[in-house]
């Protein structure tokens, strides 16, 4: 069982299957489905990631049908979800809202 193990790693390894870039395209989706579902719950990130595959796929055959996008847009639609939602809803943020933290408090009229 190990003989496998060792032998997969050593053809993947020649054959160019694993490359740095591997895991580029994954990040903006991992990290989109990771702020709309949470990370709390199991239940609400599964949510997020069928939201987001299907705001993917619906909205790249419209934009392909109607407007003939190529369907290498489709990152960007993700990357449109990703930045409605920040915009909608902002996170405090790893400061826990700092900037709040240095408003002006003497000066009420």
């Amino acid at each position: 069982m190990v003989s496998w193990v060792v032998g997969g790693v050593i053809w993947t390894s020649f054959s160019g299957a694993i490359t740095p870039e591997a895991g580029d395209s994954m990040i903006l989706q991992v990290f989109t489905v990771g702020f709309i579902g949470g990370l709390v719950s199991l239940l609400r990130t599964g949510i997020g990631a069928v939201l987001i595959a299907t705001i993917e796929n619906v909205g790249i055959a419209i934009l392909n049908s109607f407007f003939g996008v190529p369907v290498s847009f489709r990152p960007f639609l993700t990357f449109a979800t990703l930045i409605t939602t920040l915009i909608a809803f902002p996170p405090l943020g790893a400061g826990g809202g700092l900037p709040y933290r240095f408003l002006r408090r003497g000066s009420r009229k």
